[in-house]
């Protein structure tokens, strides 16, 4: 079953809105890459992405609150932030306290790939590809 154009909107436009809101709110208590971490990962990205990028810690990352209802409109939506290490937010790094990363630097290194594709792709498109794979996840199902 193929997820119906206008459900598909709804929840790029919620997920863009979320992503802002989130970013706005987190990003003012986050501070640079730590030192250690840029150092790492100085070869793999550029100046102005290590620059810019800004880690927050948190006791836990949020859902977003429009999950259940994107799964009660059949978009399969079968994440739970609260349990992941890290989530990125255009260019800012959210990490939970509540998940330890098991390898901070390659956790490190991951996010700033999501930084990349934010710079590349913009927060719409961003948006707009999380539920495009879904929806090919979902039909290879």
């Amino acid at each position: 079953m193929q997820i119906p154009d206008a459900v598909l909107t709804w929840a790029i436009d919620e997920t863009r809105a979320w992503i802002k809101e989130q970013r706005t709110i987190h990003r003012p208590a986050g501070g640079q890459l730590p030192p250690v971490a840029k150092d790492a990962v100085r070869g793999f990205f550029t100046p102005a992405v290590l620059d810019s990028a800004r880690v927050a810690v948190l006791a836990v990352i949020p859902n977003p609150p429009f999950l259940e209802q994107a799964r009660a409109a059949g978009l399969p939506v079968e994440v739970d932030f609260s349990i992941m290490e890290g989530l990125t937010l255009v260019d800012t790094i959210l990490i939970s306290q509540a998940v330890p990363p098991t390898d901070p630097l390659g956790l490190m290194f991951h996010e700033l790939v999501h930084v990349v594709q934010y710079e590349i792709l913009g927060v719409e498109e961003f948006s707009r590809q999380t539920f495009s794979v879904l929806e090919e996840v979902r039909q290879r199902l």
